[in-house]
């Protein structure tokens, strides 16, 4: 596997990765299963990766408390059931509206 840099694009650096032939087709089916491409897939690694091992700073982690509270606040008049109930009923109506 190489890494090089392969310059810039909307604001965002781009690299570009060789990888072994028997590595790309593994990657194409764990992106297949994710819904999503195999460059998707990557940058969703690569984030969670680097959230692992650099985690978000104190005050990050304080404002993301903070709204937690407050998503917490203006719904916990819902049950665990309710909440479920509503997105069952969502997810069947998704299906019914795509055909599937």
């Amino acid at each position: 596997m190489t890494v090089c840099t392969a310059g810039y694009h909307d604001g965002m650096r781009q690299l570009l990765v060789s990888v072994e032939e028997q590595d790309w087709e593994r990657l194409q089916q764990v992106a297949q299963r994710a819904n999503c491409t195999a460059e998707e897939l990557i940058a969703r690694i690569l984030r969670h990766l680097l959230q692992r091992v650099n985690p978000p700073t104190q005050e990050w982690q304080q404002r993301f408390d903070t709204l937690l509270q407050q998503v917490h606040k203006h719904t916990k008049q819902f049950s665990p059931e309710d909440i479920e109930a509503d997105i069952t009923d969502a997810w069947r109506e998704y299906r019914s509206e795509c055909g599937s």
